[in-house]
């Protein structure tokens, strides 16, 4: 089996890191339980990229487990890639 390789746009990335401060101040480590939960995710992507739906407009979505927010993502075939599209909080309502 082919393994897929991830992109991010940089927007998540910067998204990625707000999210990681604000757990970081609730509770020292919490940061780095939540990018642990996102390096998972992340690894089950590259190998199984269709286990997630489609949503809306081929854009897929998958949950973190312990935290209460979703991946969303977009899968390119021919080039074997993810590309992670955002990372939105359960309670947000953004079309992404």
């Amino acid at each position: 089996m082919q393994q897929y390789s991830i992109s991010w746009e940089p927007k998540t990335r910067r998204e990625e890191k707000e999210i990681y401060d604000y757990y970081e101040v609730r509770k020292e480590g919490l940061g780095d339980e939540f990018l642990n939960e996102l390096e998972r995710v992340e690894t089950l992507l590259t190998k199984h990229p269709k286990i997630a739906q489609i949503k809306y407009k081929n854009r897929r979505h998958i949950s973190l487990k312990r935290f209460p927010h979703k991946i969303v993502f977009l899968i390119d075939e021919n080039k074997k890639n993810v590309q992670i599209l955002a990372i939105i909080h359960h309670k947000q309502n953004r079309t992404i």
